[in-house]
C-alpha cells in the first residue's frame, strides 16, 4: 500500500546506514538485503488483500513504520519531524476507519 511513498524514505534510510555506497536497486529490489527482518516484515505487511479490515491493518502498519524510518532519516540529517501532524493524521484515519465501521454496520 502506498509503495512508491514510503519507497524514498527506505532509499534514504539505506543511504545513511550505508554512507550511500550501496544501491537498494530499482522500486526497492534490494530492500531486504539492508533492512532488518522486522523492517522488511513490517513492510511486507503493507500489502493488503481485499478485505478492508486487512487494508486498514496494511495502512496503520505503513504509517508505524514510516513514522519509524521518517524519525531517523530527520534524525540523521537534523530535519524537524512533525509529530504533532502526525499524530493528526492518524487520528483522522481512525475518524474514518469508525465512521467506515458504522456505514458497514447500519448504525
Amino acid at each position: 500500500m502506498l509503495f512508491a511513498h514510503i519507497t524514498s524514505f527506505f532509499y534514504w534510510y539505506i543511504g545513511m546506514q550505508t554512507n550511500f555506497h550501496r544501491n537498494p536497486g530499482k522500486q526497492g529490489k534490494y530492500f531486504q538485503t539492508f533492512l532488518s527482518t522486522t523492517q522488511w516484515d513490517s513492510l511486507l505487511k503493507t500489502y493488503a488483500d481485499a478485505d478492508i479490515d486487512h487494508n486498514w491493518e496494511a495502512l496503520y502498519t505503513m504509517a508505524e513504520l514510516f513514522q519509524t524510518v521518517a524519525l531517523q532519516v530527520a534524525d540523521r540529517f537534523h530535519f524537524s519531524y512533525p509529530d504533532e501532524e502526525c499524530l493528526g493524521v492518524l487520528e483522522f484515519l481512525k475518524n474514518i476507519q469508525r465512521h467506515s465501521l458504522k456505514g458497514r454496520n447500519g448504525l
